[in-house]
């Protein structure tokens, strides 16, 4: 795969088109991406993902944020909480064997197929939440996201939408701008115990994230949310068993 750059830019764009369509969902596609086509170690990808999760949830914010749906006092308070976290799990993944953080993913994947599956468009009944709520959300997040090199996203939309009482496009334009913060601390900690990346075969993977998520979030308006919902459910949890055979055999 290291010498199939347009291949490479593609995977990372289909990534990016979904988590900038939906605030949610691509970024746990991209570290099964990097380990299974770029053939990049664990905690290698790891990092790689968090930082083409930052590269096209930035994209996405941006693209959300011109058409007037990023809420910056929700997105604060959640980063306030979430970027120090995610710094902390960024630091701790990198203790943890490759083996079992592979599974650990793979049975995410499977939850967040199962959730997306279930799952309703738009906010969750309720009203907003007070900032303590909020932040104790973003902790979470934040840590989930430097331990697994995900966005997190399919936790911020609801949360943002629920307890923060926003609407559900806002939710996703707010969740894109706490994804880019979560994956930048989460990559700090990554590379403070790493010290490098592959970046000959990282760079056209986050280029390829970074376009895909600005069309998503230009094209989240026009895209049956439902449908699209349902599509990445099966695609997350086909994924997921993949993953799942992949690393449970011993060896």
């Amino acid at each position: 795969m290291t010498g199939s750059i347009p291949l490479i830019g593609a995977v990372g764009a289909a990534t990016g088109l979904v988590l900038g369509v939906t605030g949610a969902g691509g970024s746990v596609l991209m570290l099964p991406a990097l380990v299974l086509l770029l053939g990049l170690g664990p905690h290698e990808a790891v990092a790689g993902s968090l930082l083409a999760v930052g590269a096209s949830a930035l994209a996405g914010a941006v693209s959300h944020a011109r058409d007037g749906h990023l809420r910056l006092g929700a997105a604060a308070v959640f980063a306030a909480a979430g970027g120090l976290a995610a710094l902390i799990g960024g630091h701790f993944g990198r203790l943890v064997p490759g083996r079992p953080l592979m599974i650990a993913f793979g049975v995410l994947m499977l939850l967040v197929a199962w959730r997306s599956f279930r799952a309703a468009p738009g906010p969750a009944p309720g009203g907003p939440a007070g900032r303590p709520v909020l932040a104790a959300w973003g902790a979470g997040v934040g840590l989930l996201s430097g331990f697994l090199g995900i966005g997190g996203g399919f936790l911020v939309v609801p949360a943002l939408a629920g307890p923060g009482g926003l609407t559900a496009r806002d939710a996703i334009g707010t969740a894109l701008a706490v994804i880019a913060i979560n994956a930048a601390a989460g990559l700090a900690g990554s590379l403070a115990r790493l010290g490098s990346l592959p970046w000959a075969t990282l760079l056209p993977f986050v280029a390829g994230s970074l376009a895909g998520g600005y069309l998503g979030g230009r094209l989240a308006a026009r895209w049956p949310e439902r449908r699209l919902r349902l599509a990445f459910a099966l695609l997350v949890g086909a994924v997921g068993v993949v993953m799942l055979v992949r690393w449970i055999p011993a060896g």
